[in-house]
């Protein structure tokens, strides 16, 4: 107990949780809010304000205490030692007037074990450059803490003890994926506004006044959240002949950070990303040496308009706020990133990355002659294996040859 406390005091004097400093041009607003008849969200967004002192803005916690003690349940952790998140000042101006103007939007899906902070750094870097990041929380169990419209907490659904497989995560995260799947479009029908009956609260009609969707959505998912957003996508595509309301669903581009393939249907795999939505996957270098990889490579291969990268030195857990929780040194130990890990590379290298991808996107209109990747650099390396080639045109692969 004493050991936690003391531990509990060092790492709010070292101001940790340490996020890294915005990497756009724009200072970011966030807003916590639940949109009608749909979920729960945090939304990111260039805001109409300049960065306070700490003593000049009131209070605002990174994180809820109950989000707290739900990762504290799902990581099996003591709930004391990670009340220091909510300790945090929130990161974004919280509760900021949006900046006028018309920014794209991305909807972002999080991964097991995630809620709607858990990817704060993620989206406010994305945001930096000028786009509305929503940010959803699903509810089916899959995350460390939810809320139902009611208030009450949902907590990590955890499977059986029985052998591990890729047919029991394929039973066990069907529903769970089938639920994902219906709140991503109960948050599109909000954003693209087809939802007339619904009321908007006032603080997010003035988000969205400044949301332009008039090409789309961009999706972007880690993990699990990336599964969700590729079977959405499927999904999307699929119903697009039979109803015709269903496509202005389809995202824009598709941005997978790690996408836990194996939760997918073979079916779904095989059938990849049409040459219409470019799709932008970055893997941890953990992940390549994941035997489940075999599933991502499978996705990847039929895909039409690729972009295909890793970032060295990473972890699994890299593209979440976890590797900013900690001092390194604890951190490596605990898996939250890699040993060799430089601070705040990761997710301002993923963040950049899909940004350039998704404005690539947007010029391109659809037409992946138009589009352009992101650049290679010290810390964004070309992915390829035996199994995959790079799926885009020839002019393309020449300018990121080198």
């Amino acid at each position: 107990m004493l050991a936690t406390s003391l531990l509990k005091r060092v790492l709010w004097v070292l101001r940790f949780p340490s996020f890294a400093p915005e990497s756009g041009n724009y200072r970011v607003g966030a807003i916590q809010t639940r949109l009608p008849d749909s979920i729960a969200c945090q939304i990111h967004y260039p805001a109409n304000t300049t960065p306070l002192q700490p003593k000049q803005q009131d209070f605002t916690p990174y994180m809820r205490p109950q989000a707290v003690d739900g990762i504290a349940d799902y990581s099996r952790t003591p709930a004391s030692l990670l009340q220091f998140l909510a300790y945090r000042q929130h990161p974004c101006a919280v509760n900021a007037e949006p900046l006028q103007g018309r920014f794209p939007v991305v909807l972002f899906s999080h991964g097991l074990g995630g809620c709607m902070e858990m990817y704060t750094q993620l989206c406010q870097q994305v945001a930096s450059h000028g786009f509305i990041v929503v940010a959803m929380e699903h509810e089916e169990g899959s995350g460390a803490y939810a809320e139902t419209p009611l208030g009450q907490p949902i907590l990590y659904s955890r499977p059986d003890d029985s052998p591990y497989s890729r047919q029991k995560v394929l039973n066990f995260r069907r529903p769970f994926l089938k639920q994902r799947v219906e709140e991503t479009t109960r948050v599109l029908e909000i954003l693209l506004n087809k939802n007339k009956n619904a009321t908007i609260p006032p603080h997010v009609q003035k988000i969205l006044q400044v949301a332009d969707t008039s090409r789309g959505i961009a999706f972007l998912g880690h993990s699990f959240g990336a599964a969700s957003l590729m079977l959405a996508t499927r999904q999307y595509l699929d119903s697009k002949q039979q109803q015709q309301q269903q496509a202005r669903m389809i995202p824009n581009s598709l941005s997978v950070l790690d996408p836990w393939c194996f939760s997918l249907e073979d079916d779904v795999l095989n059938q990849g990303m049409p040459t219409e939505i470019p799709t932008l996957s970055i893997l941890s270098e953990n992940w390549l040496t994941n035997p489940e990889v075999k599933q991502v490579d499978q996705f990847l291969q039929h895909c039409n308009t690729l972009s295909s990268w890793f970032i060295p030195k990473s972890a699994h857990a890299s593209f979440s706020d976890a590797v900013s929780w900690l001092p390194r040194v604890v951190g490596r130990k605990l898996y939250l990133c890699h040993k060799q890990e430089q601070k705040h590379k990761t997710v301002p290298t993923a963040a950049k990355a899909c940004v350039d991808h998704i404005q690539s996107a947007l010029l391109a209109a659809g037409d992946n002659n138009n589009y352009q990747p992101p650049q290679a650099s010290e810390f964004l390396q070309e992915y390829k294996t035996p199994q995959i080639l790079r799926k885009v045109p020839s002019k393309v692969v020449a300018n990121t040859a080198n």
